[in-house]
């Protein structure tokens, strides 16, 4: 459905299209389809670093949570190369995220760095 809403008006449903892939990777994952999840992220993260380039204060957040999900679909499938380099980027925007807002953003940094330390073990 989403889809078709982007399809027709990018600029009010990429967003909310770009969500949806993001929690059908997280349910794909949890039903065991691997396959599936790193599909729908890696098509999210597509969307987020569009969004995230032409607004990066509303998108750069999404997009660095999206990385750190890509880096988690990537492991599930034994990718670690590429999962280690997908969550080095987390790392990096959430260090700057935290840097300006570490109220909100600190959290979000102590999990990408605990998931960079799994994917370098």
């Amino acid at each position: 459905m989403y889809q078709k809403l982007a399809a027709d008006q990018p600029a009010a449903f990429n967003p909310v299209l770009t969500m949806s892939l993001n929690n059908l990777s997280l349910h794909s994952s949890d039903l065991g389809h691997q396959g599936d999840a790193l599909t729908a992220i890696q098509e999210a993260v597509e969307f987020h670093q569009k969004l995230a380039a032409d607004q990066p204060a509303a998108f750069n957040p999404d997009f660095a949570n999206s990385l750190n999900n890509l880096s988690l679909r990537l492991s599930d499938l034994d990718h670690r190369e590429d999962a280690l380099t997908a969550i080095q980027e987390a790392v990096e925007f959430h260090q700057l995220l935290a840097a300006d807002q570490p109220a909100v953003f600190n959290l979000y940094l102590a999990m990408s760095l605990d998931h960079l330390e799994d994917a370098t073990h």
